[in-house]
């Protein structure tokens, strides 16, 4: 048998990715991988198969923590298994990370080689095992055979492997389904086969996205009901929550900005609409036209699958919100971008930090977070601050039988293990002391917690989500935040921007008056003259949210309902404090000679400020989005 020529000697003539392989070239997506896993400073000889162990709590993490991927990929790995008829192979799927996340084979019967493959945990990247098709796979993002000689390392000679990538209902990357055999020769449909089992699993996962209705639509008719229809979920709100990989394809690329898109901006009509219209045609597809301009034909089902976690919004449930962006952050669109970022970013897994002042409304984003990432699982907030820090090591991690005077018989869990499968939310961790920041690194590593007294580690899975009102970047260069815990934790940051700073003050007042009105109270709730609404936008709100929302209550508990609220109703401080160049002394003669005088005074200081925004909004004593506010409402061009 003739040698394989190394990358890096051959022939001064050939390209430098091409490998000689015996007589004939590697296909340019195999030469790559030859050339990565040699940067990864592995050499053909290396024996990295049974080089490899796996704890049996690494494998339950790693199973828990893509559950989803679990559920939907296990009913194709068997039907795959079943068809290949042969304990010489197993079929797998992995995560992004090249980890196995579950797998069907016979641990019986199959070869020796195999079984070391069939452990959730075990990585298959290119990084460990050079090129085989799920780890070529997760780098090329396309269907990929890797056959016999085909394999980096040598002692992989003997198998044969085709894989296909998974998408996630955001277009993202989220693993990747495999078949691998042993002596088993080449399989010829081996790469349709996977790349079919592939799209069912990214089909059942986009079609059962919890209280989404589903649009089914291809340009071609007949492919609808297929495998290779373009699936949409959208919403109660009408905004797009995930898509099928036919979908991008038909609307536009991965990554675009679909996601959290209004359906109307992609399919020309709202949810209502487009429901409207397949229920008038009954059977038969209604013709659109998407974003990219084709036309298109769809069938629709409205969504009757609910989020068993989430809860419907009470007077009594003060943090109830929806699965999508709340009601009290949609109105603000920078606020709204920034929940939707943070969303992709904890459903990838990573942490984040909710960065606002006091009193923002930091906890009520991060239910709203976890009520769409983990709607199944639990909420668990502490505030590190509160608690005096000889308690809240036992607070955090929990504690063994007798570990201290005075504590329970047989222990108790930690804030940490009763959130596993959901949320934790550390608020305040900018005053969490440094010894217990070095615990904390340790658990967000290995993923596992240690109870106090006691020496058995306990698996957990949960997303971390860190809140503060204090610069930590600030306090590392202190030496107050250990640096690796901060770059640990700072997966994205969100900063909640001050009441003063939101454009959307009128909404946020509506929401607040809809949730603490009585019962008692009639169907149309209390509302406000505009000159107690412009002085509610004007106030500067020292406490935020947390103040306005004691302000609204009072009102409730002080006002009559039968009449408008007006300036006279609000309290001293806050109609004190008005800007005097904004101030009508006869405001309750009229809201119109207000909002005239109103009008008048900003359009003569922009005229002074020569139309610069800043500095006129510095001129008025107000913040510029409330300067924004009044601009749009009284239709001055700026």
């Amino acid at each position: 048998m003739h040698a394989i020529r190394p990358v890096g000697v051959a022939e001064p003539s050939r390209p430098p990715h091409s490998v000689r392989l015996l007589d004939r070239d590697l296909a340019p997506t195999i030469a790559a991988s030859w050339q990565r896993s040699l940067q990864h400073g592995l050499r053909r000889a290396d024996h990295a198969l049974f080089n490899y162990s796996v704890s049996a709590c690494a494998s339950k993490r790693i199973a828990e923590a893509n559950r989803t991927l679990h559920e939907h990929a296990s009913v194709e790995l068997e039907r795959l298994y079943k068809s290949l008829g042969s304990a010489r192979w197993v079929s797998l799927c992995v995560n992004q990370i090249g980890e196995i996340v579950c797998f069907t084979g016979d641990k019986s019967a199959a070869p020796r080689e195999l079984k070391v493959l069939m452990h959730p945990g075990r990585r298959l990247s290119e990084t460990d095992l050079g090129t085989t098709a799920p780890g070529c796979v997760l780098q090329e993002r396309q269907p990929i055979v890797v056959s016999c000689g085909e394999h980096f390392l040598t002692e992989l000679q003997h198998f044969f492997c085709a894989g296909a990538p998974l998408f996630g209902p955001e277009g993202d990357l989220v693993g990747a389904l495999d078949i691998t055999g042993v002596d088993v020769g080449v399989l010829p449909l081996a790469a349709e086969m996977v790349m079919m089992a592939a799209r069912r699993i990214e089909n059942a996962i986009v079609g059962e996205l919890p209280a989404c209705s589903l649009l089914r639509f291809h340009s071609d008719e007949r492919l609808i009901g297929t495998l290779f229809e373009g699936i949409a979920a959208v919403d109660s709100g009408g905004r797009i929550c995930g898509l099928n990989r036919t979908a991008w394809q038909l609307l536009g690329p991965c990554g675009s900005p679909a996601i959290g898109a209004a359906v109307d901006t992609l399919f020309g009509a709202d949810l209502d609409g487009i429901l409207r219209k397949v229920a008038q045609r009954r059977d038969a597809p209604v013709a659109i036209r998407v974003r990219s301009g084709a036309v298109a034909f769809l069938n629709a089902e409205r969504g009757t699958r609910t989020a068993p976690a989430l809860r419907r919004t009470t007077r009594d449930d003060p943090q109830a919100g929806s699965a999508g962006a709340p009601s009290f952050f949609a109105e603000d669109e920078t606020l709204r971008r920034s929940y939707e970022k943070a969303l992709r970013i904890v459903r990838s897994g990573l942490p984040i930090v909710v960065h606002g002042e006091t009193g923002t409304g930091k906890e009520l984003f991060v239910r709203s977070l976890q009520r769409s990432v983990r709607p199944n699982g639990p909420f668990l907030a502490i505030n590190c601050a509160a608690i005096p820090e000889g308690l809240i090591e036992s607070e955090l991690f929990g504690y063994g039988d007798g570990a201290f005077t005075g504590s329970r018989k047989h222990g108790a869990r930690g804030k940490i293990e009763q959130a596993h499968n959901g949320v934790l939310m550390l608020d305040e961790i900018g005053d969490m002391s440094l010894p217990l920041q070095s615990r904390l690194l340790r658990v967000l590593q290995e993923r596992t917690v240690t109870r106090i007294g006691e020496a058995s580690e306990v698996p957990i899975d949960i997303v971390v989500v860190c809140a503060t009102h204090r610069d930590l970047a600030a306090l590392v260069a202190e030496g107050k935040f250990r640096e690796d815990l901060y770059y640990r934790l700072n997966g994205f940051t969100v900063d909640l921007p001050p009441l003063r700073e939101r454009t959307d003050k009128r909404s946020l007042v509506m929401h607040l008056l809809e949730r603490w009105s009585p019962p008692s109270l009639p169907a149309r709730r209390p509302a406000l003259t505009d000159g107690a609404f412009a002085l509610l936008e004007e106030y500067a709100w020292p406490g935020n949210i947390r103040q306005l929302e004691l302000v609204i209550r009072g009102m409730l508990a002080l006002c009559d309902a039968d009449r408008p609220w007006d300036v006279a109703d609000l309290p001293d401080y806050v109609r004190d404090s008005r800007p005097v160049s904004l101030q009508d002394t006869k405001a309750r003669a009229g809201d119109t000679r207000l909002s005239d005088a109103q009008s008048r005074v900003i359009r003569a200081a922009l005229l002074e400020q020569h139309g610069n925004l800043s500095a006129t909004a510095r001129a008025l004593g107000v913040s510029r989005g409330t300067l924004y506010t009044r601009i749009r409402k009284y239709g001055i061009e700026a």
